[in-house]
């Protein structure tokens, strides 16, 4: 075979049926109707998420920073948000301090997280040793039981996860995770999903809104874990409506 009639062979080749070649389809219509047809199955197969029907708010009081801090108050409050209202189960309590002491290693206490908490307290004319107080138990029995009640209210609020909903915390990489970190060192799960988990404090920024621009709810005390808990669902509302 000679040099032209090599080149003449070669040119007749269908270069779409060559490894590695592929010709696009320029059949707009059937491109059309396929990306439809992907589109449907995509979203049979990956639905969009569910809106939250309920949203639960969790605030904690601390005796220190960090993944392991002394828990003294944990507050946990449902809104029902279809309906626009606190939902009746609750769980506000103060923990005991010595228990979470006794763990090994023990929880954390930092002096300079103390001294914050006390002048805070004494410039709210509230006495910090009296809350303090309210932590005293020594029982393990107490702590233990505590967060098995905590676990039990966030599965009444979610309906043991049938009802959509959202955990919103100002730092959930801190509220939410010393919570977690409790929760597991008394031999329980986190209740909550881990893409539920939402910093209402993200949301206020996305939305323009400085937080402390959110007013307070009447008959609250800052920094107490209620107070705060029940804050933080005016502040999801603020941030969603914009």
């Amino acid at each position: 075979m000679n040099e032209q009639e090599f080149k003449s062979k070669d040119s007749t080749v269908d270069q779409s049926r060559l490894p590695g070649i592929a010709r696009p389809n320029l059949n707009l219509a059937s491109n059309v109707a396929q990306a439809e047809s992907n589109a449907d199955a995509n979203a049979t197969r990956y639905p969009d998420p569910t809106q939250p029907k309920v949203l639960i708010s969790m605030d904690i009081e601390s005796l220190a920073l960090g993944p392991r801090p002394v828990i003294t108050e944990i507050a946990l409050l449902g809104y029902d948000l279809e309906e626009g209202e606190l939902l009746p189960q609750h769980h506000v309590h103060n923990y005991p301090v010595e228990p979470q002491q006794a763990l090994i290693p023990p929880r954390e206490i930092h002096l300079g997280t103390l001294i914050a908490r006390a002048d805070w307290t004494h410039s709210k004319g509230i006495d910090f040793g009296a809350e303090l107080k309210k932590s005293a138990s020594s029982d393990f029995e107490d702590l233990a039981s505590l967060c098995r009640n905590f676990v039990a209210v966030f599965h009444q609020l979610t309906q043991n996860g049938k009802v959509p909903y959202e955990l919103v915390c100002a730092r959930p990489q801190f509220d939410a995770v010393a919570v977690e970190s409790l929760l597991k060192e008394v031999g329980l799960i986190a209740p909550w999903g881990y893409d539920t988990v939402i910093d209402v404090r993200t949301m206020l920024k996305r939305a323009g809104i400085n937080h402390k621009n959110v007013p307070w709810p009447k008959n609250v005390t800052p920094h107490m874990a209620w107070g705060d808990a029940r804050w933080q669902i005016d502040q999801y509302l603020a941030a969603v409506r914009g």
